[in-house]
């Protein structure tokens, strides 16, 4: 889970918390003024909404399963409102509290769900106020003012509806557009290939995994041969072509699990997980041979290139700077002893 579902889950049970203790703090009041006014009815649905509200905000604190406990107050709610309307509530004033619901469905519930939900609710306020001789209904109000409730109630549902998916619409383009920028703060714009930070990042990753399994790892450090007079011979674009086929080489001819860098210029850095010398040895070899036999078409040229490498493996006995410092060293002990080559 990255830091962005963490952040918004962490939001949502402080959500649901926030809901559960004004709800029960509201049922409390409601429950104590219906006492005091002689409606015994009222005052025990108010005390048992209040018992179960607590008893869901336990759950939430020791489950964390926000979608349950707002689910439950969501509920909750539907069923005090409904009461409230069927019985007419504190001085005839039971339909007024309906409003609050559209938006705290939306809220709490999202919107396909919150939709779904907020339909039953309209279709049972409907049925139980414009049903004839309807049983469940304790109270009589004007029918002028059942069609007005009616339209208010609908008016307000369409509004929250609206709100909630333009919020939604706008969440949704805010995390691809942040995903967008996370992904372009650790790429590097030219070869696609990762930059410095996030190699870094998973260099630290494989210590970190190392400490725990001592599975030793290997880094390649590569450099491109002569690149100085490719960009001499045919331009910087030349060279910047050569980059992204060489990134592109490397990229094809590597497992997914190996991370591959744009570690500088023309320097690339390659991380070989759970990798012993060896094996990285043969592989800096193998892609030593391949980009050798894989010349670049660029304007109507064919662009020669090697590649000099240096291969080091951390194994605990050195830090990782240390480690990334001797696979540089061997890197330029190929380029002194006649490059397209590895040490």
């Amino acid at each position: 889970m990255n830091c962005n579902a963490k952040a918004y889950v962490r939001k949502r049970q402080l959500l649901a918390t926030v809901f559960s203790i004004t709800t029960t703090i509201f049922l409390c009041l409601f429950g104590f003024d219906a006492f005091l006014d002689n409606n015994p009815h009222l005052a025990i649905i108010c005390g048992i909404g209040g018992i179960i509200t607590i008893a869901n905000t336990l759950f939430l604190k020791k489950s964390g399963n926000h979608h349950v406990a707002c689910f439950v107050t969501v509920i909750l709610m539907i069923c005090l409102t409904l009461y409230l309307v069927s019985s007419g509530g504190a001085y005839h004033t039971g339909p007024l509290w309906c409003f609050v619901l559209p938006t705290l469905i939306f809220y709490a519930l999202e919107l396909k769900l919150g939709l779904i939900v907020l339909i039953f609710y309209q279709l049972s306020i409907g049925g139980l106020l414009l049903t004839p001789n309807t049983p469940f209904l304790f109270t009589t109000y004007d029918i002028n003012f059942v069609y007005r409730f009616l339209g208010s109630l609908m008016s307000v549902s369409i509004l929250a509806f609206a709100y909630e998916y333009s919020r939604q619409d706008w969440q949704n383009e805010s995390n691809q557009l942040n995903i967008m920028l996370e992904k372009l703060s650790r790429t590097d714009e030219l070869t696609g290939l990762i930059n410095r930070r996030d190699m870094n990042q998973r260099m630290n990753e494989e210590v970190a995994r190392f400490k725990q399994n001592r599975h030793p790892f290997c880094l390649i450090n590569c450099d491109i041969d002569h690149f100085k007079n490719i960009n001499d011979q045919h331009g910087h674009d030349g060279g910047d072509a050569v980059l992204k086929a060489i990134s592109k080489v490397l990229q094809k001819n590597l497992k997914e699990q190996d991370k591959i860098c744009r570690w500088g210029g023309e320097e690339i850095l390659i991380l070989l997980p759970a990798t012993r010398l060896e094996k990285a040895y043969s592989t800096a070899e193998r892609l030593r041979h391949i980009i050798e036999k894989t010349p670049v078409n660029y304007d109507n040229a064919m662009i020669e290139i090697t590649m000099s490498l240096g291969v080091a493996e951390f194994d605990g006995t050195e830090t990782l700077l240390q480690c990334i410092k001797a696979s540089d060293r061997r890197l330029y002990r190929s380029k002194e002893t006649g490059r397209n080559r590895v040490s």
